[in-house]
């Protein structure tokens, strides 16, 4: 979710955009294997085609190399391997300070 807040800095325009840090690779990886309340076991690709996250995202995660998804991500990854978001992430957010440099528009 992108939110925009024109705030009085010189026609600036500050970006905030949340996204959720992965704990633990590792632990997430247990997880997976794990058997849910179906009896299922995630790999990469059924973790991939419940969540809707690539398989090179979750494997680069599990491999603690990408850490950050958004919100919606995490909530999807959590609730597949059968925990709440807060057990495997922590939110954060940044800010792009000059969202016209992302366009080129330097002032």
């Amino acid at each position: 979710m992108f939110v925009f807040a024109n705030a009085d800095n010189g026609g600036r325009h500050d970006v905030r955009k949340d996204r959720y840090r992965l704990n633990d690779g590792q632990l997430l990886s247990r997880l997976m294997r794990c058997p849910d309340q179906g009896g299922q076991r995630h790999t990469l690709r059924s973790l991939a085609a419940t969540t809707g996250v690539s398989k090179s995202k979750l494997d680069s995660m599990t491999h603690g190399k990408q850490m950050d998804v958004t919100g919606e991500q995490a909530g999807a990854i959590a609730e597949a391997v059968g925990v709440a978001r807060g057990a495997l992430f922590t939110p954060t957010a940044f800010v792009i300070a000059n969202a016209n440099a992302l366009k080129g528009e330097n002032r």
